[in-house]
């Protein structure tokens, strides 16, 4: 089956709304939107459409996370000291502490309730801990942060 090329041409939330009616399309397409915004413009492979731009990395200070809310799911989206992006569900998995209002410290985040560190990466507890929190795909487009809206594998 060969691919179908897509344009969408609007403004502000247009394009947006016209993404999310390709969801429940059938086959493959290449998708081209241009928007007022330079860096709103994008392509993308129907594949890709799961990927939400939530903001800029300098939205979010150094070893520190902003939530995002996903219907009842709450992100938290990590910056560390280096400027890695990494996102997480806001429950540590011992007792479902804001993990947003830890310490970020190299690739973890310590838990402010009970101390546990958390992997950034992973979701996973470290040490002798054992257990784990929703991990969430994250990628970098210069500035831009794009996370996908469904947790990894």
């Amino acid at each position: 089956m060969s691919r179908q090329q897509l344009v969408i041409i609007g403004n502000g939330m247009a394009p947006g709304r016209m993404l999310e009616h390709l969801f429940e399309a059938q086959g493959d397409f290449d998708v081209t939107i241009f928007n007022a915004e330079p860096r709103v413009n994008v392509s993308l492979s129907l594949t890709e459409l799961d990927w939400r731009f939530i903001g800029t990395i300098d939205d979010i200070p150094r070893q520190a996370a902003r939530c995002v809310e996903n219907d009842e799911t709450k992100i938290a989206v990590f910056r560390t000291a280096d400027d890695r992006i990494f996102a997480l569900e806001d429950k540590c998995p011992h007792k479902n502490g804001p993990l947003s209002q830890g310490i970020v410290h190299g690739g973890c985040v310590t838990c402010p309730r009970h101390n546990w560190v958390i992997s950034l990466e992973t979701g996973t507890a470290q040490g002798a801990a054992e257990g784990r929190t929703a991990a969430f795909p994250v990628r970098l487009d210069g500035r831009d942060i794009y996370l996908q809206l469904h947790p990894g594998a």
